[in-house]
């Protein structure tokens, strides 16, 4: 469905956005954008670098790290890259306490496997 502006730059997306409390937003100001790639698309930043990701995991957390690796499949599939990083426990809560990370995952109030944040 095509809109047109009026005068005053407003229209009924811009109308109907805001009656729901939303935020109308264009693709005019710096931001992230996804970018057409061969047959697929990948995310880039207001800077314009290819958005990528580095997962961290404790090595030993078996279920953890396949979790991690199912994760990693679904960015790459919607066009985000992204690795997962394998370290011994005592490296990874250095990294976690110390915010020396772009992703990471442990445990969290849904148990200690991973596979209740998937149900």
């Amino acid at each position: 469905m095509l809109y047109a502006f009026g005068v005053n730059g407003k229209n009924a997306v811009v109308e109907s956005a805001k009656a729901a409390g939303l935020r109308y937003v264009t693709d005019s100001r710096p931001g992230i954008r996804r970018q057409k790639t061969g047959e697929g698309f990948t995310y880039v930043g207001p800077d314009g670098e290819r958005m990528s990701y580095e997962l961290n995991v404790v090595s030993g957390w078996s279920d953890w790290v396949q979790s991690c690796e199912l994760m990693v499949g679904h960015l790459k599939e919607v066009g985000i890259e992204a690795i997962v990083t394998p370290y011994d426990y005592t490296p990874w809560i250095e990294k976690l306490n110390s915010g020396d990370f772009t992703m990471t995952i442990g445990w969290g109030q849904a148990g200690p496997t991973p596979l209740n944040h998937f149900r």
